[in-house]
């Protein structure tokens, strides 16, 4: 959640934007929206305040526009928690809003602009495209930087059921079920002289695909969804491996980066042909 700009009615546009400029506030933006022009002013560089010049609708403290305005990724979240007095709405620029009323009757705006979800999927994938080239050039110990501490990391069995008796995947048993602490000890034994399993290394190709992007359960994640094909050869042999499933992510947002919170990967093979998993899925 971050505050985007507080909006009131004004009745002179040239009065109010010579006694906002005297205060240090700058033009940013102006856009028409029905019979109103919103001006958006600017204190530092960001757009923190919006005078409304809507003709007809009174101005002053006993009406018009007067509200706080907060950007969330997760407005269907909020709402769950705080339903909405208005909307929510899609404008036609495509950013979706909605109203609600804080205990003393003054409106919240909360505002969900496409340009956000864009952001995110743009940037969960480039981190899934990022995390194949680690791992496909070996580069293993960079790799570990991009998982959370708290990493939840799980591959489930598969086994083949009935279409009434659900997806198909074991709650209680699975090819790896890792922690940080366990994923860090597996890095750090591949780049021991006990790795020989995978010495030399496999050589791998990570196909990441349909890459799907929704907000989290908390204001500070993705829940990312993608698919992945791996190929894997083993020294000089003709044959090769494949595996391929379903990845179910959760990245969180770390100041301007992701990391890994948690994943599962839900593979469409019963029986791997693989004589290990000592590689990253």
């Amino acid at each position: 959640m971050r505050f985007a700009h507080a909006s009131y009615h004004i009745a002179d546009r040239f009065r109010s934007l010579e006694f906002y400029r005297l205060l240090g506030f700058e033009p940013a933006d102006e856009l028409r929206i029905d019979d109103a022009t919103h001006l958006f002013l600017g204190l530092g560089g960001h757009p923190v305040l919006e005078l409304v010049l809507a003709p007809g609708r009174p101005v002053g403290p006993g009406g018009g526009y007067r509200h706080v305005a907060v950007e969330t990724t997760h407005m269907d979240a909020v709402l769950a928690r705080v339903p909405a007095e208005r909307g929510p709405f899609v404008t036609a620029s495509g950013t979706r809003l909605a109203f609600l009323r804080d205990p003393d009757g003054y409106e919240v705006e909360l505002i969900e602009s496409r340009s956000t979800t864009v952001n995110n999927l743009t940037s969960a994938t480039d981190f899934l495209h990022r995390e194949a080239e680690l791992l496909d050039d070996n580069l293993v110990d960079q790799w570990l930087e991009t998982l959370s501490e708290d990493l939840e990391y799980s591959v489930p069995l598969r086994t083949t059921r009935e279409r009434p008796k659900g997806p198909g995947f074991s709650s209680t048993a699975f090819h790896m079920k890792e922690t940080y602490s366990s994923m860090r000890g597996r890095v750090q034994r591949l780049s021991s002289e006990y790795a020989w399993a995978e010495d030399p290394p496999s050589r791998t190709r990570r196909f990441v695909s349909n890459i799907r992007v929704t907000p989290g359960e908390r204001e500070d994640e993705l829940a990312v969804k993608s698919n992945l094909l791996l190929y894997r050869g083993r020294h000089d042999a003709v044959e090769h491996q494949l595996l391929v499933g379903e990845r179910h992510d959760v990245l969180r947002i770390c100041r301007d980066d992701l990391k890994l919170a948690r994943r599962t990967v839900l593979l469409d093979q019963t029986t791997l042909a693989t004589h290990n998993l000592a590689v990253f899925l």
